[in-house]
């Protein structure tokens, strides 16, 4: 039997498993919104030297495609649910065996997977 002690490992799981989808979303956004008004700028001519724009906004886009983010924070996210899930009916439960957490984490690490980045 495992005290409370191991449930506490699994809630730092769980906190870093939602900062990475927090991370991962907020640099999907800087990243979309810094290639789309690069271009806007690049292609409108309001800006004298749009070189710079134009080299900003195809960077932008080359690292939010090639980086993978989406499916990568979705999979944080998705891990995140069913480790939290399985943390909330274990303490509803109130039982001192943590098996179905310690499976949760095993099948939320599975849906995380290995990182692979678009080639």
């Amino acid at each position: 039997m495992e005290t409370r002690r191991g449930v506490e490992y699994y809630d730092r799981k769980l906190k870093q498993w939602k900062w990475y989808a927090r991370i991962l979303r907020w640099l999907q956004v800087i990243l979309a919104l810094t290639a789309i008004i690069s271009s806007v700028l690049a292609s409108s001519k309001a800006v004298t030297d749009n070189s710079i724009l134009s080299v900003v906004a195809a960077a932008s886009v080359a690292i939010f495609t090639g980086l993978s983010l989406t499916p990568v924070a979705n999979r944080h996210r998705a891990a995140w649910r069913m480790l939290n899930c399985a943390i909330l009916k274990h303490r509803e439960s109130g039982e001192q065996d943590i098996g179905t957490v310690r499976e949760a984490y095993s099948k939320a690490e599975e849906i995380i997977g290995d990182y692979e980045p678009t080639p």
